[in-house]
């Protein structure tokens, strides 16, 4: 804004001057009569009227910049914030917690879970989707959509499979009643299970570090714009 007021100052000494010469020049004379003064004076308030209203004018433009500048790095804020906490409560569900699913023996229990997860994924969906609309940045969009693929493939299809086998061996226990043997079945479901999860969450913790930082970058570079330091640092 001050290299706005610095030219639009720059201008009105210029004006000023050309006024000058220009008034003489009309007049013929090299010496300021009363009339000359007078004339000069009017036309010297006709400029400064002028750059008054122009400066006002400019600053309420920049104002209004800058608040929307603003508002849109709240936004940016908003939707980063947003998919990053859903999609932390998506993962958890859908990887360790599932875990505790092992001590489920009621197969309406357990499709509850299923339905808390299938609403998780719709909440990250949505949020990816917000994600999409508001984000201008290429590397972001990327480490999101890897994210997604990445839960999928490694937490989501394995979480589904182990739920529908903890599902089949409560009704095994409902009809033999054989619980040693069932046990012993559902401890090889649980470790299996256990072992996707541990092998997957390598994969999703870097990918999910690299999407934070990416993010933490985008803010800072967003602020710095809506508030003008990158003007005035280039």
């Amino acid at each position: 804004m001050d290299y706005f007021f610095y030219t639009l100052i720059n201008l009105v000494l210029f004006l000023l001057a050309q006024v000058v010469v220009n008034y003489f020049k009309e007049k013929g004379k090299n010496l300021a009569t009363k009339e000359d003064i007078a004339g000069i004076t009017k036309k010297v308030e006709e400029v400064k009227k002028v750059f008054f209203d122009e400066s006002i004018k400019l600053k309420n433009e920049l104002d209004l910049l800058s608040n929307f500048k603003l508002s849109f790095f709240n936004v940016e804020k908003k939707v980063l914030m947003k998919f990053s906490k859903n999609y932390q409560v998506w993962i958890r569900m859908i990887s360790y917690d599932s875990l505790t699913v092992n001590q489920i023996f009621d197969n309406t229990e357990v499709d509850k879970y299923l339905k808390k997860i299938d609403k998780a994924f719709n909440v990250i969906s949505n949020s990816k989707t917000d994600l999409n609309m508001f984000i201008e940045n290429s590397r972001i969009i990327t480490l999101s959509d890897e994210l997604m693929v990445e839960a999928n493939n490694a937490f989501r299809v394995q979480t589904h499979k182990y739920l529908r086998l903890i599902k089949d061996n409560n009704n095994k226990y409902s009809l033999t009643g054989d619980g040693e043997a069932i046990q012993l079945e559902r401890n090889v479901i649980y470790n299996e299970h256990h072992q996707a999860m541990k092998s997957g969450s390598k994969a999703v913790i870097k990918i999910f570090h690299s999407f934070r930082e990416e993010c933490r970058k985008h803010l800072r570079e967003s602020m710095n714009h809506a508030i003008g330091l990158d003007s005035k640092n280039g």
